[in-house]
């Protein structure tokens, strides 16, 4: 698993998120997360707090270790980064 930087500068608006952390198998995995607040991933199509996934830019940053993945289901949302209005 791969550690991704994905980010969106199309929904700035307040309430969005612009920037998170994830893990992921790869980066077309990683441009379709969807942020949310608990450390999972949003529902998928829910964009009113994101962006739709062309408009994502992902950066592979690192790479996780299998022990941490073990219970994480194959894709976790690290930490992000949401502009509260």
């Amino acid at each position: 698993m791969n550690l991704y930087k994905i980010s969106q500068t199309i929904n700035q608006n307040w309430d969005t998120f612009d920037s998170a952390v994830v893990i992921a198998k790869s980066a077309d995995e990683a441009r379709k997360i969807i942020p949310s607040f608990d450390g999972g991933v949003g529902e998928n199509g829910d964009y009113e707090c994101w962006s739709r996934p062309d408009n994502v830019k992902v950066e592979l940053i690192g790479v996780v270790d299998g022990d941490y993945l073990v219970n994480m289901h194959g894709k976790v949302n690290v930490i992000s980064s949401f502009n509260a209005g």
